[in-house]
């Protein structure tokens, strides 16, 4: 998310205001907001809770904001909203995938860097 001197630089009120506002709706989803329902958190701690029961070892880092900010962010950067409807594209990230190289070789003139994949 943005800080104070990102938004200085956008030098844009409008633009802050907008992205103020949505960090806000986005913490009262995970805290569970005014009303003092169920938040994200909530939800992820039982799901991490179950999991910690079954012996598994959870990180920590698993269950903060910004873990939960990044991973919206991830999901909606592959979402487009059609007619009023958010829906995932997985078509859109395939047309857009570039598969990395593994060998060390030519390809097209230029050399190409060994990359593992992301995951």
């Amino acid at each position: 998310s943005f800080g104070g001197g990102d938004y200085a630089a956008l030098a844009d009120g409008m633009l802050e205001r907008t992205g103020r506002d949505s960090l806000r709706t986005l913490e009262g989803v995970y805290d569970g907001g005014e009303d003092g329902g169920e938040g994200m958190r909530d939800v992820v701690a039982d799901m991490i809770g179950r999991r910690i029961a079954a012996g598994e070892e959870v990180p920590p880092s698993c269950l903060g904001f910004g873990t939960f900010h990044r991973l919206v962010a991830v999901v909606s950067s592959r979402a487009m909203v059609l007619r009023g409807t958010k829906h995932m594209t997985p078509l859109a990230d395939m047309i857009n995938y570039s598969p990395r190289h593994r060998g060390g070789g030519r390809k097209g003139g230029r050399r190409r860097e060994a990359v593992e994949p992301p995951f």
